[in-house]
């Protein structure tokens, strides 16, 4: 490669990497149109931690805990920030995580929510020290820059980090191996990790080297960063020491020229990632083996898989008859949440038939959609409540809440059932035997607690009771209760990092413990006759459910299986035992035909944890209010040259947000060599309402066309200056978005240098000025989306959108013209019953204008811009999705458009491979088979009469660079009416 081809490239990645650091605040900011929320800040020697008021006490300790993070981490990573780290702290979701990113500045964002019941971060003895621990290695690593790279960000601000420039499996790899030695948990200790391994490995699924440095499709996704890398990482540690880690990160961070991952690792040990990885998979080879061969030396003790789509199946329960337990001939029905990354994600019921050898299980059924992954409980009366995300409080927050249907009323895929609670944060519901209860968790500020509504009576909710009185940061999971309706038993997580399992007194509250260890009992359920206590633990570093004797305190084990076993259901039998298990594919629902004589002695419990990381120092710290200032300032600044009206200019850009996300900021400065400054464009976003509020003021100098003088027509200078505002609210639920945005904008064209004029010819034509003066218009817009888009699909699947908007310039608003434009654009798409990801595309768009104002603009139709593909690829020009297909670009223009176009989907090859650590990556190809119909005009469009497209294309996705996504189209387009021509492009654009 060139080295000039190479520069722009790597200026075009870097200007990627910046704008999605921005998007990321933008993104993480939604939350922040709260205006309730009064934002503080507490600054620490290293750390500012910002919040709102209402997790003071939080955002305190987070920064004790940040300081002391840091005074363990700077060390063994050789490396010391020369600014101060930004922290935010919100409690926005009910999802656990934190994000971290050197670029444009040092920012740790922090969720305060604890991790959920099977996640893989739920292995932590302090979720706050975990999570700190693993963001604030990000920032050591990232912000490890020096040499070249260093004066490159003294010049044009902080944009490029050489270390953030490698595969995910490092960056996350190394976070992962200091989170688990800081600590007493983390992921490298987790059980559920090492069955993600265990899996693969045991069943000839181990991923590439290729496919953990990009972003596979194949389970579980993302998460293969951080198993395998971290994993990796260790074995690498163990043979090289830390020390050749902490080598690669300084060395790779003096390199101005990206990929060269393999040359860093190298000269830190004498070998690359390549042989290094040969090595760990032969070594983990040998350790799963002798893993499994104890496993089976004990007797293997598995259920019979019931459902075969893996990735996540959560939550089974089995449904009541009044539910239709028994319809279609079935001996019982299990519900369970379902997410197979092919279809709409929800609850799920499947059928069980008692063979003459073995029961058989059917396909599954949707109860309803939901969002999340929901836990149903059943009423006597064959009603289902379960808990789901959904929007609350000013549409601003989502939020788990109850939901409930009628019986038998299933398959709601574009809304909620009945509504229980609105912004309640419960979860996990299970209703009492009589059906008049349901206990469930609640989620407050990163701890959790076991409320208790009444189900009966004029109210369909009753006023919540909390029935354990948790300390700060405590949690609890998955309460079931006790035939009789007088007990419920929970899994919980106390300080310290024990996960055990309680009973709690519905009555008195007085609690009683199943368990006290550091291993990970989960999922308790009772026996139908009350005397026996299911549930799962890790106890032996393998998942697997137990058995526990109400009345004697024994412990017994039931089942003996090689991956895991989960989450066990009863059936009202007590013969029939249900359980989430586990393979390469993911989760699945297996079913276990109970005998207590096949059940053993529990082994005892041995903790290898070591000793607990002592607590942060406590810090004397007083929060002052939030400053969005430090953080709003420019700290990025861009160059680029090209020719303009006048000649060559200079246009220099910048944008800049503060770190909390109440304010955005965009600016450019264009400055002609021959005319001065010819440009200004200062753009500002303020987020700290429900809608967001924008401004735009902007100037703007060039030559223009449209006047004549006599028999001359000379361009002149044109100044136009403006002001715009609007707003944009959104109005979101979970399973629709919904836009409305009106704004007002004010523009003034005038001659700058007045219009240039010799002596007057009398016997000349008369002179034709151009329009000048006063344009004022209004717009309104409106937009509306419910689409469906799977993991495996080929773009959208299912589900409609549609857009509307208008613009309106009338001298009642101040304008000296009149201008009319109306458009709409509308999509749907439909899934085909014959094959699975084949859709039906179908696009609808049109508009027109009118009035007295001249440069009102025209709707242009063609087909695809011919771009040459490596020029493309270099400047990663990308292509709308619409066009009219077989005809030249721009052959069709007018004051009015329509362009319809039906397009068939369909996949053709899923490779997700590329070649070692390369930084290209092939995802897939799939085709598609297309008619586009429209045209443009300034004359009454005849929609019988429209230019019609046909054509075929084959489309490729790909990642270059580790983060980029492309899509190329490759296509073949005649079109059959007049004008058309027989049209062969490749492309970059994404199908609409």
């Amino acid at each position: 490669m060139r080295t000039g081809t190479r520069g722009r490239v790597l200026a075009t990645l870097l200007a990627a990497i910046v704008a999605v650091a921005w998007l990321a605040v933008a993104r993480d900011a939604r939350a922040v149109g709260d205006p309730s929320l009064v934002w503080q800040t507490f600054q620490t020697q290293h750390f500012r931690v910002h919040h709102h008021k209402r997790l003071e006490s939080i955002a305190k300790r987070v920064a004790e805990v940040c300081e002391d993070v840091h005074g363990r981490l700077v060390q063994p990573l050789g490396w010391t920030p020369g600014e101060i780290t930004n922290v935010v702290v919100t409690d926005d979701t009910d999802s656990a995580n934190g994000s971290a990113t050197a670029l444009p500045y040092n920012t740790v964002r922090l969720f305060v929510t604890a991790p959920d019941d099977l996640s893989p971060l739920a292995d932590y003895d302090d979720w706050q020290l975990e999570l700190i621990t693993h963001e604030y290695t990000h920032i050591l690593h990232t912000d490890h820059i020096t040499g070249l790279p260093a004066i490159y960000n003294a010049i044009v601000g902080k944009q490029y980090s050489p270390n953030q420039m490698q595969p995910r499996w490092l960056l996350e790899g190394l976070a992962v191996l200091l989170e688990t030695r800081y600590t007493t948990g983390g992921r490298n200790r987790s059980s559920i990790f090492d069955m993600y391994l265990r899996a693969d490995v045991l069943e000839d699924n181990i991923a590439g080297l290729d496919q953990i440095s990009h972003a596979p499709r194949r389970w579980p996704q993302g998460n293969l960063w951080y198993l395998y890398g971290s994993h990796f990482l260790e074995y690498v540690e163990n043979l090289y020491g830390f020390e050749a880690l902490r080598q690669v990160a300084a060395d790779y961070g003096d390199e101005i020229i990206p990929y060269g991952i393999n040359r860093a690792i190298h000269r830190a040990t004498g070998k690359t990632y390549v042989e290094l990885y040969r090595g760990w998979i032969a070594w983990m080879q040998k350790r799963y083996a002798r893993q499994k061969a104890e496993v089976a030396a004990k007797g293997l003790r598995e259920g019979r898989r019931a459902t075969f789509h893996g990735q996540e199946a959560f939550h089974p329960r089995y449904m009541p008859a009044a539910a239709g337990a028994h319809d279609k001939g079935f001996a019982r029905r299990i519900s369970y949440y379902r997410n197979d990354t092919h279809t709409t994600t929800g609850l799920y019921a499947i059928g069980v038939r008692d063979g003459a050898k073995a029961p058989t299980y059917g396909i599954g059924e949707l109860l309803t959609r939901t969002a999340g992954a929901s836990t149903p409980a059943w009423l006597p009366d064959g009603s289902l409540l379960y808990d789901s995300v959904e929007s609350s409080k000013m549409k601003l927050y989502f939020y788990w809440d109850l939901f409930r249907r009628a019986p038998r009323e299933w398959g709601g895929e574009t809304e909620q059932g009945e509504r229980l609670s609105f912004g309640l944060r419960a979860n996990e519901p299970a209703v009492s035997p009589d059906g008049d209860r349901v206990a469930y968790v609640v989620n407050k500020q990163g701890t959790s607690y076991l409320y208790l509504s009444e189900l009966d009576g004029d109210q369909p909710f009753g006023a919540p009771r909390k029935l354990v009185p948790n300390e700060r940061f405590d949690q609890v999971y998955t309460p079931r209760w006790s035939p009789d309706g007088t007990r419920i038993a929970f899994s919980a997580w106390n300080s310290g990092g024990y996960r055990d399992v309680k009973i709690v007194d519905v009555a008195t509250g007085a609690l009683t413990a199943v368990t006290r260890d550091r291993a990970l009992d989960t999922g308790p359920v009772f026996s139908p006759d009350g005397q026996t206590l299911y549930f799962s633990s890790d106890r032996t570093g393998i998942a697997n459910i137990y058995a526990y004797d109400l009345v004697s305190g024994g412990l017994k084990q039931v089942t003996n299986v090689i991956n895991g076993a989960f989450q066990p259901e009863v059936d009202e039998t007590g013969k029939h035992l249900a359980y989430v298990g586990y393979t390469h594919e993911g989760y699945d629902i297996f079913e276990l035909d109970l005998d207590p004589k096949t059940f053993r002695d529990a082994e005892p419990y041995v903790d290898t944890r070591g000793t607990h990381v002592p607590a942060a120092k406590p810090l004397s710290l007083k929060a002052t209010p939030y400053n969005p200032l430090p953080t709003l300032r420019p700290y990025t600044w861009e160059w680029e040259s090209r020719p303009d009206s006048f000649g060559q200019a200079v246009i220099v850009t910048t944008r800049g947000g503060d770190v909390v996300g109440l304010h955005f900021f965009a600016a450019s400065l264009t400055a002609s060599f021959n005319r001065g400054i010819t440009g200004t464009d200062l753009f500002y976003v303020y987020r700290n309402m429900p809608f967001d509020t924008r401004a735009r003021l902007w100037r703007y100098v060039g030559l223009r066309g449209g006047f004549r003088f006599g028999d001359e027509t000379p361009l002149w200078a044109e100044e136009s200056l403006g002001i715009e505002s609007g707003i944009t609210a959104p109005l979101a639920k979970v399973f629709s978005a919904q836009s409305l945005a009106i704004s007002y904008a004010f523009s003034r064209f005038r001659p700058l240098d007045g219009f240039p004029t010799n002596a007057i010819d009398p016997y000349a034509r008369p002179a034709v000025f151009p329009q000048t003066g006063y344009l004022a218009a209004i717009r309104l817009g409106w937009s509306w989306s419910n689409v469906q888009r799977f993991l495996w699909s080929v773009g959208p699947e299912k589900g409609f959108a549609f857009s509307a908007n208008v613009d309106l310039a009338r001298p009642e608003l101040a304008s000296q013209y009149s201008v009319l434009l109306a458009s709409y654009n509308s999509v749907g798409y439909f899934p085909m019953p014959w094959a699975r990801h084949h859709v039906l595309a179908l696009h609808a768009q049109g508009g027109a204008s009118s009035g007295d104002w001249g440069r009102r603009g025209a709707f242009v139709l063609g087909g695809f811009a011919d771009i040459p593909l490596p020029d493309a690829l270099r400047n990663l020009l990308f292509q709308p999705g619409i066009a009219l297909r077989g005809y030249r670009p721009g052959a069709r223009f007018g004051d009015a458009f329509h362009l319809f176009n039906v397009e068939y989907r369909f996949p053709l090859l899923n490779v997700d491979r590329g070649y070692e650590t390369l930084p290209a990556f092939l995802h897939r190809f799939y085709g598609n088979v297309f008619a586009d119909y429209g045209d443009a005009s300034f004359q009454p469009i005849d929609l019988l009469r429209m230019k019609l497209g046909l054509g075929a294309e084959l489309l490729t996705d790909l990642s270059v660079g580790y983060f980029q996504p492309i899509t190329i189209r490759v296509g073949v387009a005649r079109g059959t009416s007049e004008g058309g021509v027989t049209q062969t492009y490749v492309v970059l654009s994404q199908l609409f």
